[in-house]
């Protein structure tokens, strides 16, 4: 992140508009295999995500199918 550039703190909705995601179980299960920025907690009932790395998270998702395989089985086709 550039230093002029300011991060901010973003709910859930706002991380489902960014990214599609619509279940927060999907973004825990997520977080939980590190790919997926990891929540900040400000409060016990309150967390947000940085927006920088929700942005960083949604530029390196594949930009194809062709990609996607690759990244997922070494780009083998099935038998």
């Amino acid at each position: 992140m550039e230093k002029n550039q300011q991060d901010r703190l973003i709910p859930f909705k706002e991380v489902s508009r960014i990214t599609g995601i619509k279940s927060l179980n999907t973004i825990k299960a997520q977080e939980d295999r590190g790919e997926f920025p990891m929540r900040r907690y400000l409060s016990i009932k309150c967390v947000r995500w940085s927006e920088q790395e929700v942005l960083a998270y949604v530029d390196q998702l594949p930009r194809s199918f062709k990609e996607y395989k690759q990244r997922h089985d070494g780009g083998q086709k099935a038998a």
